[in-house]
């Protein structure tokens, strides 16, 4: 482009890796030419309460109640609740209890999470360092690790692009065109000049997009996911093929499902519980030249090529058509736009590749025993494309008109494909990678077809969002999502020492928590791909939310909403407590109602958490509960509060 924008500047600050480890030099490098690109920084509303400056508390607040614990806490003045001058233990009490239930119940002699209080950390958690490699393709991975393709760093976005959120794993792309003994599932027709035989019948470009199914409403699920309104759901991003019989019992036990694993593990899973749900990965747009599970038990290569021998006789021309190419209307292999994951991506325009990935996913399916579909980067790609102007040959110069032109072909897509998992006997979950939500320019309403999908680093890209991303964040969450779609909230890479960054995360995963919602955390020096993680987060237990997830989040405001503005907090009330947001640039305050005779209230706070071992143990870790003396909380910037009701003893109430 010739010169760099303080929107392309955005873009790169807020798409990063998966599981990118955040280094402070370099953290404060950025931090110092997005100031100086853009003569203001990226945080709009951040105000002189920025977490940038650190992890300061509000003054008074001392959750390890320490000498002044419990006095009334200062603040901005909050908009009023209801409230009482509570009577609390003398200062400087601390409650410290063990982990509570589990969300699945465990089998009879299956390993807790619970610990003793007062419980050494144990800083070393277990971490197999062997269930990384990659199988050799066309092998048995019955003892061998699960590939992971995706890279911690990603090359920068070419100068001019804007730079998307993640690396997804390369490992995708139907071997088009594979025949199928079903119709072919009616699509949309592309855009006008997209590579297809068929006549234009899109819908006009102002039609609504088609509401999501709701799977919890059809009864033709071999296995589904839990109702999650009870307390929190853990899904497992993926597992180790190595993993011992322990570990895989106890994921069976504590989680509802994972994705990216062959039948044999599956089976070693269900044989705990019947019950648990397996995704088939796919890259929503990707033709991929790395391992994905193609066969039963099987992982190989993953592209079509029109010199395979499986598409033999097909003209060459039809299937390199599939490829999205540079220039436009290029049948040069060498042409094709490639991401540095190993990948090509595919002409979503092209109504022949959309049916032979759709056909090739549904082949899939029973060979190994899935409940469905995740379709990873679901959304418009931005980072790591060659060459640097591909979108030049999609839809013109300018790449912000990319997402308008992304829009029409990626809706008849996800169309066609939720009408094919949900339109035959047994009815499969189409759930994608919607990625952090925070494009501007994108507004994602082409992934109203699917039946829910992941936030990839969900409420934290290197920093905490402010507050106006995190408004945009919220409003497609509600949107997209709402209270009965699928929602996986996965953070990856944060510092689990940081308190009030652990109280953000799972407090703003409860705000969301619908009737399918399921938490994926994981705290740097954790992998994905590795043995299952607990933390004592997942054991909080306020049970059930007294309403669902607003259709509007400004209803969750204790003052005056606007779209990116709130005068007070964001509140949501449980069946025992109540969870507290704040993503303002200030620390805001709240009454606390008077709660139940016999009962106080109390902050709930995180210490330990990390990988389960071999034996089937989760690292040492507990809740702490710091009884509440004050008759306001005052969350600093960027803070939330997760508040319980204890008994006479501390205790939580169950």
């Amino acid at each position: 482009m010739g010169f760099v924008t303080a929107d392309f500047v955005r873009y790169r600050y807020e798409h990063i890796p998966r599981n990118m480890q955040v280094d402070p030099v370099k953290t404060a490098a950025l931090h110092l030419f997005i100031l100086t690109v853009s003569g203001a920084g990226l945080c709009t509303a951040c105000g002189e309460g920025s977490l940038r400056s650190g992890d300061a508390r509000a003054p008074g607040v001392d959750l390890r109640g320490g000498p002044g614990a419990g006095s009334t806490v200062g603040g901005l003045p909050g908009p009023a609740r209801p409230g009482l001058d509570l009577a609390g233990p003398p200062a400087g009490t601390t409650v410290n209890v063990p982990t509570g239930p589990s969300p699945l119940a465990p089998a009879a002699g299956t390993p807790g999470p619970t610990l003793a209080a007062g419980t050494p950390l144990d800083a070393a958690s277990p971490n197999p360092d062997d269930t990384a490699d990659s199988t050799e393709p066309g092998t048995d991975p019955a003892s061998e690790s699960n590939p992971d393709p995706e890279s911690d760093e990603t090359p920068a976005a070419p100068a001019g692009a804007p730079s998307d959120d993640e690396s997804p794993p390369a490992a995708e792309a139907p071997p088009a065109g594979a025949p199928s003994d079903a119709p072919p599932p009616a699509a949309e027709a592309p855009p006008a000049g997209a590579p297809s035989d068929e006549p234009a019948d899109a819908p006009p470009a102002d039609a609504p997009p088609p509401p999501a199914a709701r799977p919890g409403a059809d009864a033709r699920f071999t296995r589904r996911l839990p109702d999650t309104s009870d307390r929190i759901h853990v899904f497992y991003d993926q597992l180790s093929n190595r993993l011992s019989d322990a570990q895989y019992a106890f994921a069976a036990t504590r989680a509802a499902g994972t994705q990216k694993v062959t039948r044999n593990v599956s089976a070693r899973i269900r044989a705990t519980n019947p019950d648990f749900v397996v995704l088939q990965y796919r890259l929503a747009f990707g033709l991929s030249a790395e391992h994905n599970i193609i066969g039963e038990n099987l992982w190989d290569r993953d592209t079509i090529e029109p010199t395979d021998a499986a598409n033999a006789g097909d003209p060459r021309q039809t299937r390199e058509a599939f490829y999205l190419h540079v220039p436009a209307g290029s049948s040069d292999p060498a042409h094709r736009v490639r991401h540095d994951d190993n990948y090509w991506l595919a002409d979503v325009r092209n109504r022949d590749w959309q049916r032979a990935h759709i056909d090739e996913l549904m082949r899939r399916m029973p060979t190994n025993d899935f409940d469905g579909v995740f379709l990873d980067t679901a959304h418009v790609r931005w980072d790591g494309l060659t060459p640097s102007t591909w979108w030049q040959s999609f839809c013109g110069p300018e790449y912000h008109a990319l997402p308008g032109c992304w829009h029409e072909p990626a809706l008849t897509y996800y169309s066609a494909l939720a009408a094919t998992l949900h339109g035959g006997d047994r009815w499969f979950y189409a759930i994608g990678n919607f990625g952090p939500l925070v494009t501007e320019a994108d507004d994602n309403t082409y992934l109203a077809p699917l039946d829910g999908g992941m936030i990839e680093h969900f409420m934290y890209l290197f920093d905490f969002p402010n507050e106006r991303d995190w408004h945009l964040v919220a409003e497609r969450i509600t949107r997209l999502i709402g209270n009965d779609r699928v929602l996986i909230a996965e953070p990856v890479g944060y510092d689990s020492g940081n308190a009030r960054l652990r109280r953000w995360l799972i407090g703003n995963f409860l705000m969301f928590k619908g009737r399918q919602s399921f938490a994926a955390f994981y705290p740097r020096g954790t992998d994905h791909v590795d043995a299952p993680v607990w933390l004592p987060e997942y054991d909080v237990d306020l049970g059930a939310p007294v309403d669902p997830v607003p259709a509007d989040i400004g209803a969750q405001c204790t003052g005056d909403a606007a779209r990116f503005a709130c005068s007070g907090l964001y509140v949501r009330d449980f069946a025992r407590g109540f969870v507290v947001v704040n993503p303002a640039g200030e620390a805001r305050s709240v009454d606390l109602p008077a709660p139940p005779p016999g009962e106080r209230w109390a902050e709930v706070d995180f210490e330990g958490g990390g990988y389960v071992d071999a034996d089937g143990r989760p690292a040492a870790q507990r809740l702490i509960y710091t009884p509440l003396d004050g008759v306001r909380v005052t969350p600093a910037s960027r803070d939330a509060r997760i508040i319980v009701r204890v008994d006479d003893a501390g205790l939580p109430v169950r």
